[in-house]
């Protein structure tokens, strides 16, 4: 009888894909279709340890399932060095600028009426929020640019996974409305672009640790 592993290693990469993918963000993708069926969406303490919990223990399962079959810590870009502080400072620039174009384009122009669609409290602890900054991050990019992206020679041709990418990461936040258009396209299509072109994770990461660190600590203010 062939060994767990090596059954794990002889899967086609497609099917690892679907894995990976489904596995990553099934539950959120549905997850987000029953918050827009319901109406609203609260964010608490609670759900923020859930989310961390979640992600931790796929992160981790699959983490090992992608080991298994020959991934590294160089091949999905997570070799960190400091001059990613430099291209994290950079990349935030230049993210910065599109919120801001895109803001302009739908308030001033489009007067578009920017509201989302759950309810924020303010008493999230500041614990919930530094835990779910530092994990949430990496787990969306690691699967979003750091595997999706590698498979640009094995899969599709590069520019259609960056729609891909974009794709599946507006697919699970859909219930922030027309912040989708404001926050999570420009900064998906950023992301991509720049782990194309680079093959480096950690300045994606680390921008994504900033907005979500900042989005949520005035909710901790009670």
């Amino acid at each position: 009888m062939p060994s767990f592993k090596k059954k794990i290693q002889s899967i086609s990469d497609k099917t690892e894909a679907l894995i990976v993918l489904i596995g990553a963000f099934g539950f959120l993708i549905i997850r987000d279709a029953y918050l827009i069926y319901k109406g609203d969406h609260v964010i608490s303490t609670q759900s923020l340890y859930s989310v961390f919990v979640y992600e931790v223990v796929i992160l981790t399962s699959l983490g090992f399932f992608i080991k298994y079959r020959g991934w590294t810590f160089k091949s999905l870009g997570l070799m960190f060095q400091l001059k990613d502080l430099l291209y994290a400072l950079a990349l935030y620039g230049v993210f910065i600028f599109f919120y801001t174009l895109f803001y302009s384009i739908l308030v001033d122009i489009l007067d578009v009426q920017l509201k989302v669609n759950f309810i924020q409290l303010n008493s999230l602890s500041l614990s919930a929020v530094l835990l779910i900054s530092v994990v949430n991050p990496i787990f969306e990019e690691l699967f979003l640019c750091g595997y999706l992206l590698s498979f640009r020679q094995k899969i599709m041709h590069p520019y259609s996974l960056v729609f891909f990418s974009v794709a599946i990461r507006v697919s699970y936040h859909l219930y922030q409305n027309w912040f989708v258009l404001l926050h999570i396209i420009p900064f998906g299509i950023i992301s991509a672009i720049w782990f194309l072109r680079t093959k480096r994770i950690w300045p994606i990461i680390m921008i994504h640790q900033l907005i979500d660190f900042f989005g949520l600590l005035a909710y901790t203010i009670k």
